[in-house]
């Protein structure tokens, strides 16, 4: 066998790291998470990380399984439009979301 060729890099315990800047995509969607309303972020955390499936998230809210998929769908296109730069700038949800998340709202 041949004997390893990496390096290992030495790091002071005590040295305090740098961190890397942060890709502007990450940068995007972390600006365009922190604008999501607090139903379109529950929403998101039923979907991606609680992983329920339409039919569980919209039980679990209490509202029909079509009005969660539109708020779903409706709050990704927003974070697909910022992380493509095309509405980088925009505020705000779209006007297709805002009646299923005045729902979401009252539900909750």
């Amino acid at each position: 066998m041949k004997p390893s060729t990496r390096r290992l890099r030495v790091v002071a315990l005590d040295a305090d790291p740098v961190p890397a800047p942060a890709p502007p995509v990450r940068t995007a969607l972390r600006d365009a998470l922190s604008r999501c309303t607090p139903p379109q972020r529950v929403v998101l955390a039923l979907r991606l990380v609680e992983r329920l499936s339409p039919v569980e998230a919209a039980a679990t809210l209490g509202i029909p399984v079509q009005e969660f998929d539109t708020a779903y769908q409706a709050v990704m296109t927003d974070l697909r439009h910022v992380t493509t730069r095309s509405r980088a700038t925009r505020r705000g949800t779209s006007p297709r979301a805002a009646p299923e998340l005045a729902r979401l709202r009252r539900a909750s």
